[in-house]
């Protein structure tokens, strides 16, 4: 709008504060907006210090300004003029689809957590989840009542959103950092199929093959392929079942079903061959008894083999070697280069040899243990080593064959988080590294973890010279930075605030006093665990507080 000087220019010097006159400009002297009429203004409206009309609005208290190049109404845009004949907003309706159902772009735009605009024009929270599934298609049919995104529409807010039909099959796992759904994670998250963690996508279950160890008169089973592999005549070993699923070439996506046996016999070992195409399989049981849920594969070794472009998951399963085995080769996995395994909820006990010889491939332990070995828990030859919620604890030595929890050289890359790696030994005296030994640079990433050596071997817990090693928000039992989060005490002192658990080879925090040693020497982060190694729920805010290793504590 013009200034009071300009009107006064236009009017042939008479001052617009002096005349009731219309000025050229078609403001009206007096009347909202325009310049005030010898310091007075029409009827509700107020001279301000700029000399303009001026009324305070009722809907919102603040004042609205109308110049003539814009009127305030009472739910459109204010505008306020300057003395340069500046035009700024100042305030109005958030959003022009008042009381419409349906989310608002505007409000979204404005604030994802005032989806809806309200009769008075202002966005707002979502009120439940109905309001939000019908507000849009069904396809956010959650309202966040807490915590982050509270007010917002958002796809899901559970572990088990297919459940509550919150997420499809297709995309099974609810992300709760973003609140997403997104493709699985986790076996549990695909009905009576399990998850190629790999690819984000449940096995489509169109094929599944059983097998039950025997045969007995009460557990009947084959081994001729292919004619068994179903409910009523499963496979009584896990090879001809391979065979099976091969048979006709190359197929990914089988399911092998180990089913309960009256037969003491525990399932011999298998390989899984090297492929000309990428394949997946899993393997899964019955549930077994309450005191020991596992699946038990027993024999020399090694146990299981995996083959070049083979993806193996191994779930609720235990690889135990047995007790007369006396040589290096009697290990538990042997992972062939180009190969893939997964653990998930699984264990590996009592090599001769390594828990798992890992000759350049992928390496994966979630809520595992690797345990009461001869030698080196894991060796790792190029490759890489993903350890989360796990466990790898009293493996031992012997001369020339070497031990400790992890061997590591030709470029391997280990990441360890939240996951307990206690009373590990290598050769006493021999200056190699009682939890992980490097054989030239290799990558080691540590975080909000415990790991202590058995005491008394006159080694350090890491040696890798020459690599890269970055240990943070750790128990540890020497000198890593403090100021990266690690808490340093004696290994006898760590050790003794764990309890180990013979059956699986766990490390666990059994009592409050010993609690104290790895409560709050943790930083949980956005992509951590949201629980511990038997889904005890952990602090899951994002730089806060928890528990270091693989078990969190509950009294």
């Amino acid at each position: 709008m013009s200034s009071t000087e300009d009107a006064s220019e236009s009017s042939g010097g008479s001052s617009a504060t002096e005349s009731s006159s219309v000025d050229p400009t078609g403001c009206s002297p007096g009347q909202l907006g325009c310049a005030c009429d010898g310091g007075t203004c029409a009827p509700g409206l107020f001279c301000n210090d700029e000399q303009v009309c001026a009324a305070e609005s009722e809907s919102s208290g603040e004042t609205s300004l109308a110049t003539s190049e814009g009127t305030s109404t009472g739910g459109g845009e204010s505008t306020e003029a300057t003395s340069s004949g500046d035009v700024t907003t100042m305030s109005g309706p958030e959003c022009h689809t008042p009381g419409e159902p349906d989310v608002s772009t505007e409000c979204t735009d404005l604030d994802p957590q005032r989806p809806f605009c309200d009769a008075d024009g202002a966005c707002v929270a979502c009120s439940d989840d109905a309001q939000c599934a019908a507000g849009t298609d069904g396809l956010k049919p959650v309202c966040r009542e807490t915590g982050t995104l509270a007010g917002a529409c958002v796809e899901c807010d559970t572990a088990n959103p297919v459940d509550v039909m919150q997420c499809s099959e297709k995309k099974s796992h609810c992300n709760l950092e973003t609140f997403k759904c997104e493709g699985c994670l986790e076996h549990s998250e695909c009905g009576d199929t399990a998850c190629d963690v790999a690819k984000r996508t449940c096995f489509t279950g169109d094929r599944l093959l059983y097998v039950r160890r025997g045969p007995t008169m009460a557990s009947p089973c084959t081994y001729t392929v292919p004619t068994g592999g179903y409910p009523d005549l499963p496979y009584c070993a896990m090879q001809p079942a391979i065979e099976h699923a091969q048979f006709d070439g190359l197929s990914s996506g089988w399911i092998f079903i180990i089913m309960g046996s009256d037969s003491e016999e525990e399932m011999p070992a298998f390989t899984v061959p090297n492929g000309d195409l990428p394949v997946s399989y899993a393997v899964k049981h019955t549930l077994g008894t309450l005191i020991d849920k596992h699946t038990r594969f027993s024999d020399l070794g090694p146990i299981v083999t995996v083959g070049d472009k083979v993806t193996l998951y191994l779930i609720d399963m235990g690889v135990h070697v047995l007790e007369n085995a006396f040589d290096d080769i009697h290990r538990g996995i042997d992972c062939k280069p180009g190969g893939s395994i997964w653990l998930d909820d699984s264990r590996v006990l009592r090599s001769v040899g390594p828990g798992i010889k890992a000759d350049h491939c992928e390496v994966h332990l979630r809520r595992s243990s690797i345990a009461f070995g001869k030698t080196e828990g894991v060796e790792m030859t190029g490759g890489s080593l993903h350890l989360v919620n796990s466990f790898m604890d009293e493996n031992r030595s012997k001369p020339n064959l070497g031990g400790g929890a992890i061997s590591m050289s030709d470029g391997a890359v280990a990441e360890i988080v939240y996951s307990t790696l206690a009373n590990n030994k290598n050769v006493p005296l021999s200056g190699r590294g009682d939890t992980v030994d490097c054989n030239g640079p290799v990558t080691v990433k540590i975080r909000n973890s415990i790991f202590a050596r058995e005491p008394g071997t006159g080694n350090q817990s890491i040696v890798c010279e020459g690599s890269e090693v970055v240990v943070s928000d750790s128990v540890v039992d020497g000198n890593f930075p403090a100021d990266q989060g690690n808490h340093k005490l004696a290994a006898e002192d760590i050790l003794e605030g764990l309890v180990p658990d013979g059956l699986t080879g766990a490390y666990l925090i059994m009592d409050p006093e010993s609690a104290l040693k790895f409560k709050n020497m943790a930083v949980w982060q956005e992509g951590d665990p949201f629980d511990d190694y038997n889904r005890q729920p952990r602090n899951a805010i994002n730089g806060g507080a928890d528990y270091a290793g693989a078990d969190f504590y509950v009294p």
